[in-house]
């Protein structure tokens, strides 16, 4: 409950869940699988006040989140969305079928986010560094379909947000915390292939750079250092 939106507890629980359900989808016994419980997702809005389920699906698409089970190998190319606000996918780049469609997801928060930001009066070079990162850190499968890999880091998160306004990065801390990201220090790195990756712009420079910059780069041919966030067995 709030003081803008008055709900039942039943209307609190049920949002609750499925926020859990696609937050926290479960793996199988042997690791091959991860299963979405998020069928039923358009009737946890029932016990909801209609104040609340005006504003429910801008924060839950029913339509495109991740539903049933899904081998944690099975990597797709981007579907083909006609993206707005963020790159495309490099060619050769793969991602999990349970994640296909973050890159809209991504696409569709950067506007609202780039108009808070905005409004914080921070710099507008800050402001598109952040949005290029958040266009960026979905995380995308290796070549040989075994390992989940980001370019995005605890380190280039911290590294950003020191660029904008304080009332800014507690407000984004909040949201959306630097240590969901992997600690670059102790990760293991994993090389790509060329346009193999989601990566800001600015980083497919071909210059050598350490892991604790922004999106570190291996040397002119390789691409980008990647790190390994998560390994799937093999079908």
């Amino acid at each position: 409950n709030s003081a803008q939106f008055q709900a039942s507890s039943a209307c609190v629980n049920d949002v609750k869940n499925i926020f859990c359900s696609i937050l926290f989808p479960r793996c199988d016994p042997q690791r091959n699988e991860v299963v979405f419980n998020t069928g039923d997702c358009i009737n946890s809005y029932n016990n909801c006040p209609e104040a609340v389920k005006k504003i429910l699906p801008s924060y839950i698409n029913c339509d495109v989140i991740p539903k049933g089970a899904f081998y944690l190998n099975d990597c797709i190319k981007p579907p083909s969305f006609n993206l707005k606000n963020c790159p495309k996918a490099a060619s050769n780049v793969l991602i999990p079928k349970y994640l296909a469609m973050n890159p809209l997801l991504a696409d569709t928060s950067i506007p609202g986010l780039k108009a808070f930001m905005t409004s914080q009066g921070n710099d507008n070079q800050c402001i598109q560094n952040y949005v290029d990162f958040i266009c960026a850190d979905v995380p995308f499968c290796s070549q040989d379909k075994t390992k989940l890999l980001t370019t995005a880091t605890a380190q280039s998160c911290q590294s950003l947000l020191t660029c904008l306004a304080p009332p800014t990065q507690n407000a984004l801390k909040s949201s959306m915390p630097c240590n969901l990201f992997p600690n670059s220090s102790v990760s293991t790195a994993y090389n790509v292939p060329a346009n193999a990756a989601y990566a800001p712009p600015n980083a497919i420079t071909g210059q050598a750079k350490d892991s604790h910059h922004i999106i570190p780069i291996i040397n002119v041919c390789s691409g980008v250092l990647c790190i390994i966030i998560g390994i799937g067995q093999p079908q």
